[in-house]
């Protein structure tokens, strides 16, 4: 349907995803309609680790994966469900994301918020 649809952004060659991003990215600020975070592409990912986490149901999928000499961490929300068994360690993906900044203890770190994926 139409609601399904995602409207991305722009598409990152995953070499090219490093800590500078932000950088580039809050050129961009306010961002988009309605001020939405952008939305990125990114294909030929690999999963370096995958866990469901979350007490609730469905859980959510919480994943480190391997761009631009980094290990990024990524979360996909409520989505245990449908990824379920299906992907694992050293998977190649294609994912579509926006980032995040994460917060603890005082330290920022850049999150991958997974909108969809798929295996390659």
């Amino acid at each position: 349907s139409e609601s399904d649809i995602i409207s991305i952004d722009a598409e990152i060659p995953s070499k090219f995803l490093a800590p500078n991003v932000w950088e580039i990215v809050d050129i961009f600020a306010p961002y988009g309609f309605g001020n939405e975070p952008l939305i990125f592409l990114m294909h030929d990912v690999p999963i370096a680790q995958i866990q469901i986490v979350g007490k609730g149901k469905p859980g959510h999928v919480k994943m480190l994966i391997e761009a631009g000499g980094y290990r990024w961490p990524a979360l996909f929300w409520n989505a245990a469900d449908q990824i379920g068994k299906n992907f694992e360690q050293g998977d190649q993906i294609s994912l579509i994301f926006q980032l995040s900044r994460s917060y603890y203890q005082q330290v920022e770190t850049l999150q991958l918020n997974i909108l969809e994926l798929e295996r390659k």
